[in-house]
């Protein structure tokens, strides 16, 4: 059976590769896009500008991070989607800045961390997106 330690460097393990994942540029479109609708290969294809062959690579970097999943449709065209937050261990939100209905929203989000933490964000004006992670435990 694997040590408290084991399982916490696993979990961290996993973390950064979460992290590495949601944070490149393409796939942050992506996840941007699959946040309303489930979408096809041809409609993210649409979506980011990559071609298809770099598309296929930042897809399967998504499911393996297990942020994102997919089903065949029709028996040849695959759709894909956010994992469900019932299945996953980890569930990410992202705050864009002028992207929240309430304009102060990405401000708020900034005071509430810097209290948790009790130390102030650096430069919190110049801050254009937040991402925050939960993640659950195994049990």
């Amino acid at each position: 059976m694997a040590s408290g330690k084991d399982r916490d460097r696993r979990g961290r393990l996993h973390t950064s590769e979460i992290i590495r994942a949601a944070s490149h540029p393409t796939r942050q479109l992506i996840l941007k896009g699959l946040k309303d609708q489930d979408l096809s290969t041809i409609d993210l294809e649409r979506q980011t500008g990559e071609n298809r062959y770099n598309l296929y690579h930042h897809l399967g970097v998504l499911e393996e991070a297990g942020l994102i999943e997919s089903q065949l449709e029709d028996g040849r065209a695959k759709k894909y989607r956010l994992t469900r937050p019932e299945s996953a261990r980890e569930t990410f939100f992202q705050f864009e800045r002028g992207e929240l209905a309430d304009p102060r929203g990405l401000a708020r989000i900034l005071e509430s961390l810097a209290a948790a933490l009790d130390e102030p964000i650096a430069d919190p004006q110049d801050i254009q997106s937040v991402t925050i992670m939960l993640r659950y435990s195994d049990e």
